[in-house]
């Protein structure tokens, strides 16, 4: 009889305190169909809480979750690759916790279409870290259900390819993260459910969200943050509400093609940086809208100094490439060229070609260009190219260094952003597409008539601080151009003839 009792006591407490499914510590419980869902509260009659593996849910036919509602924790949470499953209906955890983190992900469900079920859910704000992910479930249309995260951090929130979701809203309780990425998501407009966010650490990718019109709802985010990357948001036209001065690390903006304004408070206190990164690459700003689109046009806009400013970070250039540039704000570099101008506002570009070829450099004639090879540290001036407005027919020996200085002076006076083009001086044209070209009366009161012997393609006016505020495309050899609506003042109007372009200074009565 002792030993029936000794027996009892070593088993009763496996039956007491062993109701869950045995799982190795750090793995999940994975429930794969809907009859095994079922079987759940059968098979565990007192299991309510996973408190040191998770729970995964993933199967084709599962389609009620409701046998799962005695089941109050989990140390993980997954609902994913589930296509039947239209709701979260039935679960009712009050807490998704391990280790004062919690992680859920919930992914691959093609008919989920809301996760109110979640409401029950609490996490409190003392937790140290956590982790939620909502990927590809093309019907869910809101967030709503995850209101009870209150949480002054979490590791990662990732919102990735809800084709149907609008905003954010349920997410009000999460004050910050490391990494937030918000992709894919096709007819998210803003983002609002954000509200309480002060703080990104990492990364912010905001990519590929086609009917993002503004970051509405980030208005409070003041953060270091490290790398930001706005990239493929086809009619996103507003960022200002962005203030995540200062940056310390990558800076992508690119593919926009409805953002026109980039010069925000954060980002130009990053351009301004004065000792910016070496590595050019983790910048960039390309293909945005006209006044965002390139690096030079938003430093421009900024009042910042040239990025190129320095030899050392030259821009690279390509052969047969026009590229918008500045030296406006620029300093004097130690190395003169031979033309011996003085009062340098200069910047540098760099090109190395494989084989050998006879170039054209051409700017705009206010500004000056000198062309120098070999190593930066210890360069030589190339022969007969240091120019005012072009170089023309310059040998350029294959696979060598070379570098290209270009500068206004005082006598010039020439400020803003203006072309430089670098061509095959064989395919070149060499005639002058600005011959016979005249623009009147200047000054000007209303009227400004422009004529020229070849197509005026493009005309655009720039106040005296680079903000373009009128623009045309003429495609005609002769029109009008209707300024009346301008203050008084002078104006630097830009021409654009057979992509060749000239800068005039117009006087607005």
């Amino acid at each position: 009889m002792k030993n029936f009792y000794a027996i009892l006591f070593f088993v009763f407490p496996f039956f007491c305190f062993s109701q869950c499914p045995e799982v190795p510590v750090g793995q999940s419980f994975v429930l794969t169909s809907q009859e095994e869902i079922n079987d759940f509260g059968t098979n565990y009659p007192n299991c309510d809480a996973f408190l040191i593996v998770g729970l995964t849910i993933s199967g084709s036919d599962i389609t009620d979750l409701s046998p799962l509602s005695s089941l109050t924790q989990v140390r993980h949470l997954k609902i994913i690759g589930n296509p039947l499953l239209t709701s979260l209906d039935g679960l009712n955890l009050s807490n998704v916790i391990g280790d004062n983190h919690f992680f859920i992900t919930i992914g691959d469900n093609l008919l989920l279409q809301n996760i109110n079920a979640l409401s029950s859910f609490a996490q409190p704000a003392s937790a140290t870290g956590a982790g939620l992910v909502i990927y590809s479930n093309p019907q869910l249309t809101s967030l709503s259900g995850l209101e009870g995260i209150d949480a002054n951090y979490v590791e990662s929130l990732n919102i990735v390819n809800n084709n149907s979701l609008v905003n954010l809203n349920g997410l009000e309780g999460i004050q910050g993260t490391d990494y937030l990425y918000i992709t894919n998501n096709d007819n998210l407009v803003n983002f609002s459910g954000l509200e309480n966010f002060t703080y990104v650490d990492l990364v912010f990718q905001i990519e590929n969200n086609m009917s993002l019109v503004s970051l509405e709802g980030l208005e409070n985010l003041n953060t270091d943050l490290l790398d930001l990357y706005i990239r493929d948001n086809l009619i996103l036209s507003d960022i200002s509400q962005l203030n995540i001065s200062p940056l310390g690390g990558g800076l992508q903006i690119s593919n926009n093609p409805s953002l026109s304004v980039c010069n925000i408070d954060a980002i130009c206190e990053y351009l301004n940086d004065p000792n910016p990164s070496p590595n050019f690459g983790s910048l960039v700003i390309s293909d945005n809208a006209e006044g965002c689109k390139s690096y030079f046009q938003v430093a421009y806009a900024c009042n910042s100094r040239p990025f190129n400013d320095d030899i050392e970070l030259a821009v690279p250039i390509t052969l047969n490439q026009t590229l918008e540039i500045y030296s406006t704000f620029g300093s004097e570099s130690i190395q003169i060229p031979s033309c011996n101008e003085s009062n340098r506002e200069d910047v540098w570009l760099t090109f190395n070609l494989e084989t050998a070829s006879l170039v054209d450099i051409i700017v705009d004639n206010d500004y000056n260009l000198q062309l120098w090879e070999g190593e930066y540290s210890s360069l030589i001036q190339t022969q007969n190219a240091c120019a005012a407005g072009s170089l023309n027919d310059i040998t350029i020996t294959a696979n060598t260094n070379y570098y290209l200085q270009v500068w206004s002076n005082d006598s010039s006076g020439a400020t803003g952003l203006f072309d430089l083009t670098f061509q095959d001086a064989t395919l070149s044209v060499k005639k002058d597409v600005f011959e016979g070209f005249s623009m009147y009366p200047n000054p000007v009161n209303s009227v400004l008539t422009f004529r020229g012997n070849d197509t005026i393609e493009s005309i655009w006016v720039y106040d005296l601080v680079g903000q373009n505020i009128l623009s045309m495309d003429s495609n005609t050899t002769q029109g009008e151009l209707d300024v009346s609506s301008l203050s008084s003042g002078m104006y630097i109007v830009k021409v654009g003839i057979d992509n060749r372009y000239k800068s005039y200074r117009v006087i607005k009565e």
